[in-house]
């Protein structure tokens, strides 16, 4: 994909991701969108505008480890570049970006139960190698997808005050 192609399709997937735009006519807002809006609210509240944004900014790294994390996880590809990168953040973030990870995709969980919404992409992928008639591979779509799983991060990064608002 060329730049312009992935900044285009970064943009339309954020977009769905923040509810702006909607592949069911009545849909409503995503139930996601409601928690994270209630903690942005809340640390809006407490930092005040300016230094939330500056708190954000400089998350942006952990959020691109987190996506980096997940995406290994439901692709089931370890990357070293993903550990390297994890390694270059402070022990607290790294502390709590592995844990967060860990819950979601149920390495904490007694019964190994992932988030819902994460155990539908796995097994959606897995689906789609299996259905594959160009033997396109988990390894395929996690090298194929990386710039825009990043593109993604960055446009909802960039939009973040909708949560806010």
């Amino acid at each position: 994909m060329s730049t312009h192609t992935i900044g285009l399709t970064a943009k339309i997937a954020a977009e769905i991701f923040l509810g702006k735009i909607r592949l069911n006519p009545r849909q409503g807002e995503p139930s996601y969108l409601q928690d994270v809006r209630r903690v942005m609210l809340q640390l809006k509240k407490s930092l005040g505008n300016t230094n939330l944004v500056e708190f954000t900014e400089e998350l942006r790294p952990t959020i691109h480890v987190i996506a980096d994390l997940l995406f290994d996880e439901v692709t089931e590809i370890k990357r070293p570049e993903t550990v390297a990168d994890l390694k270059c953040l402070s022990v607290p973030q790294r502390v709590t970006t592995e844990s967060l990870v860990a819950r979601l995709t149920g390495k904490t969980d007694e019964r190994g139960r992932w988030d819902d919404t994460l155990w539908r992409v796995h097994q959606s992928l897995r689906q789609m190698t299996e259905l594959s008639v160009s033997d396109v591979t988990l390894a395929d779509i996690r090298t194929g997808y990386h710039d825009l799983v990043h593109a993604i991060v960055d446009k909802i990064w960039d939009n973040r005050n909708t949560f806010v608002s």
